[in-house]
């Protein structure tokens, strides 16, 4: 009878070892998650997913049509320049993002009470700079 609070014990150590496994395992995806998302956000990769498209586009295109070396050097120079104008595309879209959001933020801080707004505006800088998205400045007279 003595072995059963022993044995109590053992499972519930063998549980909490799981749970601490558990949950340093979840911290550690997620803050690896958030870092790889935020490098992401700074630095796009040089081979993008339209890179990857064209360049597979281009090896099907030739052997499905059966093009010669010189027909499918130019459709994969028409397919490169494809891929291309997908990232100048991208970029462009981010800065549009990033205006809105910006934008957003400084629509919201304007209708705070201005004794908050101090607040807001270090609330704003310290998130903007963990999602990667620079200083976040004000608008000038805000």
């Amino acid at each position: 009878m003595n072995s059963n609070p022993v044995r109590w014990q053992a499972w519930l150590g063998a549980a909490a070892i799981f749970f601490l496994g558990l949950t340093v395992g979840a911290v550690g995806t997620v803050f690896v998650g958030a870092r790889a998302i935020r490098r992401a956000l700074r630095n796009p990769p040089a081979v993008t997913l339209a890179d990857r498209a064209t360049a597979r586009m281009g090896r099907d295109l030739a052997r499905e049509l059966q093009l010669t070396p010189e027909e499918a050097a130019r459709v994969n120079a028409d397919l490169a320049q494809v891929a291309a104008d997908l990232r100048a595309a991208r970029q462009r879209t981010m800065q549009e993002l990033r205006q809105e959001v910006r934008a957003g933020m400084v629509r919201i801080g304007r209708d705070l009470p201005p004794e908050k707004r101090p607040q807001y505006r270090e609330y704003l800088r310290r998130r903007f700079q963990r999602a990667g998205l620079g200083e976040f400045a004000p608008p000038p007279g805000d």
